[in-house]
């Protein structure tokens, strides 16, 4: 008997034999990669607007520009787009999404649903989408046949 890699969703809590919490790897797909790239290149623009008019305003301060000047200086730094989040925020927030996206995975919290492989002793884990996460050898206690265990080899060999 092989475990088998797919459940049907619908079927996941009415038949495990038990549920879960852990902290599990999640893959991201192309289109996650994709979005965070554009949210980190978002941070970033906002960043560099935000130095950009920094170094606009200490020029105004320690310059010797007329009042028209500095006005004209002044409506232009109100008319940029810098975002609603602070620097340090931001700052933060690029450099670990930089990370994760190098990384290609995160590390999440999931409820995963337990099916017991009797006849070769595993206790397979699956996702609320009905996807195999991991097995693990029964424990002791486990390997005593339910009700549970009857209905999931009913579905899975039907």
């Amino acid at each position: 008997m092989e475990i088998d890699k797919f459940l049907d969703p619908e079927l996941l809590a009415d038949n495990a034999s038990f549920t879960v919490n852990e902290e599990v790897r999640h893959d991201f797909s192309e289109d996650e990669i994709i979005s965070m790239k554009e949210d980190f290149f978002s941070n970033s623009n906002y960043q560099d607007i935000r130095q950009e008019a920094l170094s606009e305003f200490r020029a105004v301060l320690t310059s010797d520009f007329d009042t028209a000047d500095i006005l004209e200086i002044l409506e232009t730094l109100k008319t940029k787009d810098y975002g609603s989040t602070g620097l340090k925020r931001l700052k933060k927030d690029a450099k670990s999404k930089l990370k994760i996206i190098n990384r290609g995975y995160d590390i999440v919290m999931a409820t995963l649903f337990a099916f017991p492989y009797y006849e070769i002793e595993r206790m397979a884990f699956y996702n609320k989408k009905g996807e195999y996460v991991y097995d693990r050898p029964m424990k002791q206690e486990e390997k005593q046949l339910t009700i549970t265990g009857a209905k999931l080899k009913s579905i899975s060999n039907g």
